[in-house]
Order: C-alpha cells, then structure tokens, then sequence
C-alpha cells in the first residue's frame, strides 16, 4: 500500500513536459507582444522626433522671416527669387533679437538631394533640412493684389511681401509629399527709418 501511494503522490514525465510545454507557450506569446509593443513605441519615438524636427524648422522659418524688415539700407532690401530670399529681420536665428540683421534663405539642389540652407552673412550657410530623395523646391511671394511671385524686386517702394511660402515637392524621396511653409509678414508695410536719422538726421 505505501509503495502504491507513493507512485500516485509523484509527477510523471509526461506532466513535466505539459507544463513546460505550455510555459514555452505563454513565454512566446508574451516576447511577441512584448517585442510589438517595443516596435510601435520606437516607430512613435520616430514619427514624433520627425514631427519635432518639422515643427522646428518650420517656426525657424516663419519667426526670421515674419520679423522680416521692409527696407534697412539698399544692401539690405528684401528681395527674392525661386531658389532664395534675402533681406534683414528682427528676428534672426543667430543674431541678437531686436537688432535688424542681414539673412538668406536659400535652395540647394544636387546630386546629393534637395537641401534647405539657412546664413547670416558672413557666417557659413547651414543646412537646416534636407530631403535625400530630392525633389522641386521655390519660394513665392504674395503681392498686396493677391498673386503670387516667383521673384520679388522692389526698390522703388522699398516694400516686403504681403506673405511667403516655401513650396517643396519631394517626390521620389522618403519625404515623398508635398509640402507648404507660409510666412505671413504683417508688420511695418513703410519704410523702415534706421536710428542714425532719427538720431542725427542722417544715415
């Protein structure tokens, strides 16, 4: 009888390899879901770090050129073309705040890609975005009647545009959409007045 007993109080083999096949089960599914679950984070981590660098330069983009001075010295005037923009802004990236300084947007486009250059003279331009897969690029400029420019000159008034917008067809790249970045310039539609005039009554 206690033979008996302790034959029916023991676990067979084939109990121990239920359980650890069913183990090996429950550890598969929870590394797979794990391992997913790992997945979508750093695609999140990915998109949003895009999304950030976007953002970025976006209000890089729109704060030197919103700020943008209607005239400041004719070597400073705004004036524009398809492939770049430059004038003097309150607002410069590097500069001190306040203070109008010289700046170039310009469009760069090589073998290498299509690139987003950024300069205050007589610092080195800078690329502040790129788009690998290349692509069509142009800045235009918004009249006061409403039609947009593909190039901006005016001496006579000594104006800035009313709005620009930098349009990008990356086509073909891993950015392959369009997209659009306005800049809306609202302010000081006259002639900007340097401080020498208004302190000594000449430039």
């Amino acid at each position: 009888m206690s033979s008996n007993s302790a034959r029916q109080r023991g676990i067979s083999l084939l109990e121990v390899l239920v359980v650890l096949t069913m183990i090996g089960m429950i550890s598969s599914v929870m590394f797979q879901g794990y391992a997913y679950m790992m997945g979508g984070y750093q695609r999140l981590r990915d998109r949003q770090a895009v999304e950030l660098r976007q953002a970025l330069v976006a209000n890089w983009w729109r704060s030197s050129v919103e700020a943008a001075v209607p005239y400041y010295e004719n070597r400073l005037a705004f004036a524009g073309s398809p492939i770049a923009m430059r004038g003097a802004s309150f607002a410069p990236l590097w500069g001190p705040a306040g203070v109008p300084t010289e700046f170039v947007w310009a469009i760069d486009s090589s073998s290498a890609g299509l690139r987003l250059l950024y300069q205050e003279p007589p610092r080195e331009p800078v690329v502040v975005k790129a788009w690998p897969g290349g692509g069509v690029a142009e800045f235009q400029y918004l009249s006061e009647t409403g039609e947009w420019k593909t190039e901006w000159r005016d001496d006579r008034d000594r104006q800035i545009p009313e709005a620009v917008r930098l349009l990008v067809d990356a086509g073909g790249g891993p950015d392959g959409r369009i997209e659009v970045m306005t800049a809306i310039i609202p302010i000081r539609k006259s002639q900007y007045i340097p401080s020498t005039v208004l302190l000594y009554g000449r430039e």
